[in-house]
């Protein structure tokens, strides 16, 4: 939602501590591959 309202550097931060909070058996390739649209 950051992202899309204008806030890229906000939005990716939020979804990188996101997927920081997970526990790495939890990264999958789907969560993944948001991570790579929400930083582009």
């Amino acid at each position: 939602m950051l992202t899309r309202a204008g806030d890229r550097e906000g939005g990716a931060a939020y979804a990188q501590a996101a997927m920081d909070a997970l526990p790495p058996e939890k990264h999958s390739l789907t969560l993944r591959m948001l991570m790579r649209e929400i930083q582009r």
